[in-house]
């Protein structure tokens, strides 16, 4: 199956969409009709509503940050939006291999590159690295910078 479970939501990148499950599919359907213009990059999928995202660069940057998120509820069908495009300490998208499908041809590369920082310990205690400032700092504090998907010692 595709995608990455979070506390119960299901995230997905937007090339993955058909591979969902046919419920998956028809959810996602409805809440980008609601907001039909929204380059959306990966949806996160949850019982009461959908969330439609934008990435920065999603091939390019290998822990994308988050520039907008879209809220559609279930329920009654009510959007809400919130740009992040100015917001200095972003939150940050990990493991982005989860959320396309086997196929998608970036995906070993990114997949090496979460293995070798896996290796190195830095997913350790995740919810302290949700966001750039922190992301960095670890990094940094490991000896490691990114040239890209590529891991480089400092």
């Amino acid at each position: 199956m595709v995608g990455k479970r979070v506390r119960g939501a299901l995230y997905v990148h937007r090339s993955a969409w058909t591979d969902l499950s046919a419920h998956h599919q028809d959810q996602l359907r409805d809440a980008a009709r609601r907001v039909p213009q929204l380059p959306w990059t990966v949806a996160r999928l949850s019982p009461d509503h959908t969330g439609l995202m934008i990435y920065e660069d999603f091939g390019r940057t290998p822990f994308p940050a988050l520039l907008e998120a879209w809220r559609i509820d279930l329920g009654d069908g009510q959007v809400k939006g919130r740009s992040y495009r100015e917001t200095a300490n972003p939150l940050i998208l990990h493991r982005k291999e989860l959320l396309v499908t086997d196929a998608f041809a970036d995906r070993p590369v990114w997949a090496e590159l979460t293995r070798q920082l896996v290796d190195r310990g830095l997913f350790s205690d995740p919810h302290r690295i949700g966001r750039r400032q922190a992301w960095e700092a670890r990094l940094a504090k490991a000896g490691i910078r990114l040239d890209g998907h590529r891991l480089c010692t400092i």
